[in-house]
């Protein structure tokens, strides 16, 4: 009988999973408070390791089983920060959308909008380009009055 692998299909599929997940909703944890995130996504990595080894050392069941709660326990954490970081992510969005409406205006209430607009990272919403209404007032180019 061949020796087994001791990462199975589930493992594989758990490891790769994470990856992808990793992947693709950092850009929402950059809304998340990212001491938590990091604090949960440390923890998960050593409980990871920890109960690898458990099983790679024979230490029995009594150490997998807290090390797998304690991933799972870092799991549900960052899910949770996960939705915290969802949630800011679309408040930023209105309060870009709501910049940029002020912006196009053809008299803004405040000066400092385009500083704002940097400050949160916002980016350009819509399509097309912005055309301004001709004014009679628009100077020469001779510049003179004439």
């Amino acid at each position: 009988m061949a020796d087994q692998s001791p990462i199975g299909p589930f493992t594989t599929a758990v490891v790769v999973l994470t990856a992808c997940g990793a992947f693709f909703a950092g850009p929402v944890f950059a809304y998340a408070d990212l001491g938590t995130v990091a604090t949960f996504g440390f923890g998960l990595g050593v409980s990871a390791a920890g109960a690898w080894l458990s099983m790679q050392l024979n230490w029995g069941r009594r150490w997998e089983y807290p090390a797998l709660f304690a991933g799972l326990v870092c799991m549900v954490g960052l899910h949770w920060q996960f939705t915290v970081g969802l949630n800011n992510y679309g408040s930023n969005r209105a309060r870009c959308s709501n910049l940029q409406a002020e912006m196009l205006k053809a008299a803004p209430r405040r000066g400092d909008l385009s500083d704002l607009f940097q400050a949160f990272q916002c980016q350009p919403r819509g399509g097309g380009l912005v055309q301004y209404p001709a004014t009679s007032a628009a100077p020469s180019a001779g510049g003179g009055l004439e």
